[in-house]
């Protein structure tokens, strides 16, 4: 090989094996002579992403918590919830459901939410709040009748009557039943090609224990957040570690920053399937 002959270098990123469909390439292009020094760059590369992704976790928990103990959020929730097992007035109880969502609206734009869902106590979803582009869309399932009621606005627009429609169906897709959690956890799932990082939070609310007649923190409720894996997050840390990184699922491009990768070679699929048979005999050890 010709000493100024160019060779791709790649590596796979550990981070996402569980997920046994996904894996992460990271590729950095160099001159032959200097492939020993490029496996570094790829090592950096593999442990910030690493670092990146973690980070990206925490932080979707920490805006669940934020979110779930809100204590105007969480009181309409519990009276939705209270409401409806008793009967209630559907027009009020839509009322207060649009209300909820609108407060959701206003707590997931300050919080830069992409995507929040919120179930209450029985596991249905009560409230739903995602981005498209510039705009904020929001929604809840009418009480008492069939359909949905929604709006778009203009992230971080004031919400009016006006912009309020009522459908039978939605263009978005929402997990109608909540996952079973009883605490704060994250989880990754793969959804229409793409990998979806959710957090959940309880939504903690004081209530009358009528056992021992004394106030105390009662689950109403959780809040769902989610984020997908996109263009940005890999543009950033590419830039960040001067490589190009490629998210494959099911040996196809999903996203990613290097255009003439668009399929995971043979090398790199033994070298996935050699750090996942490693990390499960760490995991029988």
């Amino acid at each position: 090989m010709k000493i100024k002959s160019k060779i791709i270098i790649s590596g796979v990123s550990v981070i996402l094996l569980s997920i046994l469909s996904v894996s992460i390439v990271i590729s950095y292009l160099v001159l032959a002579d200097s492939e020993k020094r490029a496996k570094k760059q790829i090592e950096r590369s593999v442990k910030l992403l690493s670092e990146q992704f973690s980070q990206t976790g925490q932080s979707l928990k920490a805006t669940a918590k934020k979110i779930a103990t809100d204590s105007e959020l969480g009181s309409k929730l519990s009276y939705i919830y209270d409401s409806k097992s008793d009967g209630g007035v559907s027009s009020i109880l839509n009322q207060e459901s649009k209300d909820l969502t609108i407060n959701l609206y206003s707590l997931a734009v300050a919080a830069g939410a992409k995507e929040v869902v919120i179930y209450d106590d029985s596991g249905q979803w009560s409230s739903a709040f995602w981005v498209t582009n510039d705009k904020a869309s929001m929604a809840f399932p009418a009480l008492g009748e069939n359909g949905y009621y929604f709006a778009t606005v203009e992230i971080g627009k004031e919400v009016k009557s006006s912009d309020w429609k009522k459908a039978d169906k939605l263009n978005k897709r929402i997990q109608s039943i909540a996952p079973d959690q009883k605490k704060e956890d994250l989880r990754k799932d793969i959804e229409s090609d793409n990998l979806i990082l959710t957090a959940s939070s309880p939504i903690m609310v004081m209530g009358l224990n009528p056992e021992t007649f004394e106030e105390e923190l009662q689950k109403k409720g959780l809040a769902s957040i989610s984020w997908k894996i996109d263009s940005n997050f890999l543009s950033r840390v590419a830039e960040l570690t001067d490589s190009q990184i490629n998210l494959f699922i099911s040996n196809q491009l999903s996203v990613g920053t290097f255009s003439k990768s668009n399929k995971v070679s043979k090398a790199i699929r033994q070298l996935v399937k050699s750090k996942k048979n490693n990390r499960e005999k760490v995991k029988v050890s």
